[in-house]
């Protein structure tokens, strides 16, 4: 079966048969809910290798990141508005690290959200605004900001993120998490922190303002890979609060439709042990996404490899 390729996104993927979404489980990447930073690094580049079919690590960074030369900006958008469970450091630094050996300049890398001060106060960040090496710092820092025109999504206009738009290349790390209007927080939620007014793209369950807001080309034309952090996770009154359980499991696809369903299946596992329902009925803006063709949905049509 034919799988998306890397950096398909930015194309209708409707018309594909399957998507493929690359796991790895491994016991060791926690301990009492915190992480352990020394497997990640050879379990993202596993997770590549597997998704692009290259025998090499900087292979498979060159055919995700098609195209890039020195001087592109290669954004890694990260979630932290939750400080107990946030896309974790430990992940993605490990992820820039195999970046920068495979050749990815490191001042064309920038770890990204909505405001700095959680990038270090809720993510465990380093911020580098400007200096020598990879920076991180969020939309809010002078400079930055909001484009000022306004898009249009559904029938609110929200301006996006700056970052987001001098992007080239970008790379989704979401973490975890349930959300009580949409059902789940993944990476189609995880742009969300891309624009200035989120509140406004909350009504009906985030449906369809998150899937049309990841259809933008600004988002869909640079989105490289989703990288799901499900190290930890939280199943039941997320976004905030602590994690709850540890799947201890890393997720890669270039599809942010199939992704999510994965995200999706695995809160829902935790769900039905500890006799809740399906977050399914409220996660409707998945469906809505793989009917933009932003994605795959259905379950049958994802081909899951666990390496």
């Amino acid at each position: 079966a034919a799988a998306a390729a890397p950096g398909a996104i930015g194309k209708a993927v409707a018309s594909e048969k399957t998507s493929k979404v690359v796991y790895v489980h491994d016991p060791s990447f926690s301990s009492e809910m915190k992480l352990n930073p020394e497997p990640m690094r050879s379990a993202i580049e596993a997770l590549i290798k597997e998704l692009t079919g290259k025998s090499s690590t900087s292979e498979a960074w060159m055919a995700i990141l098609k195209g890039y030369e020195k001087g592109q900006v290669v954004g890694i958008k990260v979630n932290c508005i939750n400080r107990r469970c946030p896309s974790h450091p430990e992940v993605v630094y490990a992820l820039v690290e195999s970046m920068l050996d495979a050749g990815v300049a490191e001042e064309d890398i920038i770890i990204w959200d909505r405001r700095s001060d959680e990038l270090e106060r809720k993510g465990g960040y380093r911020l580098n605004r400007e200096g020598k090496g990879v920076r991180c710092f969020g939309t809010d820092e002078p400079g930055w900001g909001y484009e000022e025109k306004p898009v249009l999504i559904e029938d609110q206009r929200v301006r996006l993120s700056r970052i987001l738009t001098r992007c080239d290349h970008l790379i989704n790390v979401p973490v975890l998490k349930d959300h009580g209007r949409a059902g789940v927080t993944l990476s189609l939620k995880n742009h969300l922190g891309s624009v200035d007014q989120p509140k406004l793209l909350h009504g009906n369950n985030c449906d369809p303002y998150l899937a049309k807001l990841n259809a933008l080309p600004e988002i869909r034309g640079k989105t490289r890979l989703i990288l799901l952090d499900a190290v930890l996770g939280i199943c039941k009154g997320g976004p905030g609060g602590p994690p709850q359980f540890a799947p201890n499991i890393l997720a890669a696809s270039t599809d942010t439709v199939a992704i999510d369903r994965f995200g999706l299946d695995l809160i829902n596992e935790e769900r039905r042990k500890r006799d809740l329902d399906e977050a399914t009925g409220l996660a409707k803006h998945l469906r809505t996404a793989a009917s933009l063709g932003l994605g795959v949905y259905e379950r049958e049509r994802i081909r899951l490899v666990k390496i």
